[in-house]
């Protein structure tokens, strides 16, 4: 796992102001998202993590983007940043919002991805190639922009549909 800017990711995916983009795909694409509810039980959540690594590991290499997080006094952010620092990076999230998976990487992902729905926090999930994103909203939800039908039908499976 790889703690980068925002710049320095748009200069490894060689798409400039990488936020407008992923919202303006997402927006020009909406009627094709598929919408799931995040399970409030942290166990569960690890578990959807879990299947969620399973899915994303297919492709060589996925994107985590951390968009929104909390500071207030009832979030332990010293147990992401533990976890950061154990991985070698001392950055903030408002420094380096982005993090770079490769194919090897599943066990860190899905700590990432627990900790951002045990913080409820927001993050944009995506592929190396945009072919495939999911927004993580801290409104409980996850949705999934895909035109991968055998992605689809894996992600219906993990959430019972």
């Amino acid at each position: 796992m790889e703690v980068i800017s925002k710049h320095q990711a748009e200069d490894v995916l060689g798409q400039g102001a990488l936020d407008v983009y992923l919202q303006s795909y997402w927006n020009a694409n909406y009627a094709d998202v598929a919408t799931y509810k995040i399970p409030r039980d942290t166990g569960a959540q690890t578990i959807l993590a879990k299947r969620l690594g399973a899915v994303a590991f297919e492709v060589v290499g996925c994107w985590v983007q951390i968009t929104y997080w909390s500071n207030g006094d009832d979030v332990n952010q010293d147990l992401f940043y533990g976890y950061r620092k154990g991985n070698g990076s001392d950055l903030s999230l408002k420094d380096a919002p982005f993090h770079r998976f490769f194919g090897n990487e599943d066990a860190q992902f899905i700590s990432i991805i627990s900790m951002i729905f045990y913080f409820s926090w927001d993050a944009w999930v995506f592929s190396n190639d945009f072919s495939s994103i999911v927004r993580i909203s801290n409104d409980e939800t996850i949705e999934v922009l895909t035109a991968s039908e055998i992605l689809k039908r894996k992600l219906s499976s993990i959430f019972g549909i």
